[in-house]
């Protein structure tokens, strides 16, 4: 059986890309040193409640006065750490929309 020359070279010594790969010159034009931002946790009313030692109805209360910021996603109120962090040292955050 005759042997098939590929249709694809897979030499990478190359000056010149060859199929389905990249010059080293792209590479290095790519921000491949950035990592993403540390996503911070999100803690729901409940779970928040258990943090500040005090009831649902009364985070909700804060929410309302203005005196503890959070975000509303899909209906639920949930908090960050330093939304948290905020509220125990006085501190005000604005909300995020």
């Amino acid at each position: 059986m005759k042997k098939q020359k590929p249709l694809v070279s897979l030499n990478t010594s190359l000056n010149y890309p060859t199929v389905g790969h990249t010059t080293e010159n792209n590479h290095s034009k790519r921000k491949r040193d950035k990592q993403m931002p540390e996503i911070e946790k999100l803690y729901n009313t409940l779970e928040a409640a258990a943090l500040l030692k005090c009831g649902s109805d009364t985070i909700r209360s804060k929410i309302r006065a203005g005196a503890l910021s959070c975000r509303k996603i899909g209906g639920r109120y949930f908090f960050s750490v330093s939304n948290i962090n905020a509220y125990l040292s006085g501190t005000p955050i604005k909300a995020k929309k």
